[in-house]
């Protein structure tokens, strides 16, 4: 772009204005003074792969930030490199993600490749926490989160052999959003978007999807905006159920909505929780969908677990034997759905209750050490409780289940940290970034992969 100067004046002659006072007139303005500049910055909206808005005045304020993460070290691999967020809140720090950077390009067929060993495994392409997590396909996906004062929009992806690229990224920055799959489709719903570069604070109701080619679409928002919900998959649908609007992830007015999204992507609404509340879990065990635990405003804990079968029909099966919020730990482990720490009211707790695939509750071996903001998932015949923190405390403990719900413990991960994100891709389950400390809002871009055997490698970061 050239710098365009009043009409009839010289080629890098200033703008001034009319003076009454000594009788000078005002330069002429020629229309391309106005156009070019808008013109170049759509373009460069464009070029990152976003999507110009006319209500969202900081698109290119996100685009100077990535840019600038790449600069200092945090940035991804190049300009078509989606940017990492950064870190959001603990459990009740735990708010939305924002925009990290541009597109990246799509990372294509993941082939029958295979699960090879590994010898390293890079970090994320930014660090952040407050992150989502599913997999689709042959990619385990990690989108949004939030660092210091700013959130991303950033995705990170990783093949079964944990190669990393960053596709196409999130189409609204935020953090505390959710995520699941179902059908052809990895969804990321929800959160909250704000920052200093962010010219408004608001919730936001945008579901992301990626297919398995990693081709971004943005089928139906929420039907409300919301962020610290939950989302699981059950029989032909992804279900998004509960969350916060208030002033912070974890407080104001909190939601009962379930929306449930078909493998059309077509959304529709199903019955309600049985109680309002964000900082939930969930998980899939048979054929139910478990939203289990969390609380209202962060001052009431529920033990509560709502149950939606493959018809979308809800039942609220016996509740958890601790109420608890605070992000406690899902995952599924043969025929059990297990939940995990989470805070009771004060301090955190080590309960695990398993719930088998006709809703019958039992408590098993309780996690080795009592926290909240933790992440969980599954590799081969084991459930990984992973990170977490209590009070000040984070922690880089691993509780390992196996289909006979005995608890084992293997290497710890490479750093305390707590609200990370976990998904399982090929022989790997992968917990990603996280919240540094109680008292820091940086994150990391860590990655710790277990495989099969509950060996475990991390990344450099």
């Amino acid at each position: 772009m050239k710098y365009v100067p009043p009409l009839g004046a010289g080629e890098n002659d200033p703008f001034v204005n009319f003076n009454p006072a000594t009788g000078q007139d005002g330069s002429i303005v020629p229309a391309e003074a106005i156009e070019h500049p808008q013109r170049e910055i759509v373009n460069a909206i464009k070029a990152m792969g976003k999507e110009p808005d006319g209500n969202q005045l900081d698109q290119l304020a996100q685009i100077l930030l990535y840019l600038k993460d790449l600069a200092t070290g945090n940035g991804g691999d190049g300009p078509g490199d989606g940017g990492d967020g950064g870190d959001g809140g603990d459990g009740s720090d735990g708010g939305d993600g924002g925009d990290g950077g541009g597109d990246g390009g799509d990372g294509g067929d993941g082939g029958d490749g295979g699960d090879g060993s590994v010898g390293e495994v890079l970090p994320l392409s930014v660090a952040r926490f407050s992150l989502a997590a599913t997999t689709v396909g042959y990619y385990g996906l990690f989108a949004g989160g939030r660092s210091e004062d700013d959130c991303y929009f950033v995705v990170d992806a990783y093949d079964r052999n944990l190669v990393r690229s960053t596709p196409v990224v999130l189409s609204q920055a935020r953090y505390g959003l959710a995520a699941t799959t179902v059908g052809d489709y990895g969804l990321f719903g929800g959160g909250r978007s704000i920052g200093t570069s962010i010219s408004v604070d608001y919730h936001s109701a945008v579901v992301d999807a990626y297919d398995s080619n990693l081709t971004r679409s943005t089928p139906t928002g929420l039907s409300s905006a919301r962020a610290a919900l939950a989302a699981t998959a059950v029989g032909n649908y992804g279900l998004f159920g509960g969350g916060g609007s208030g002033s912070g992830a974890s407080s104001g007015t909190m939601s009962a909505v379930v929306n449930a999204y078909d493998i059309n992507l077509t959304r529709s609404t199903v019955s309600s929780l049985s109680q309002a509340r964000g900082d939930l879990a969930s998980t899939t065990v048979g054929n139910y969908g478990l939203f289990g635990g969390g609380d209202n405003a962060a001052t009431t804990n529920h033990a509560t677990v709502d149950a939606y079968d493959a018809n979308l029909a809800r039942s609220t099966p016996t509740a958890m034997s601790v109420a608890r919020g605070d992000f406690p730990g899902a995952t599924t482990i043969g025929n059990y759905g297990l939940f995990g720490g989470g805070y009771p009211g004060s301090g955190s707790t080590a309960v695990v209750n398993a719930y088998d695939i006709n809703l019958t509750r039992s408590t098993i071996a309780s996690l080795s050490v009592a926290r909240s903001f933790l992440a969980a998932t599954t590799v081969g015949n084991y459930g990984l409780f992973g990170a977490g923190g209590t009070g000040t405390s984070s922690y880089a403990v691993v509780d390992a289940y196996d289909i006979n719900l005995a608890r084992s413990t293997p290497k710890s991960l490479s750093r305390s940290r707590r609200l990370p994100a976990a998904t399982t891709v090929g022989n790997y389950g992968l917990f990603a970034a996280g919240k540094r400390s109680y008292s820091s809002d940086a994150g990391y871009p860590t990655i710790d992969a277990y495989d099969t055997s509950l060996n475990s490698i991390s990344s450099a970061a």
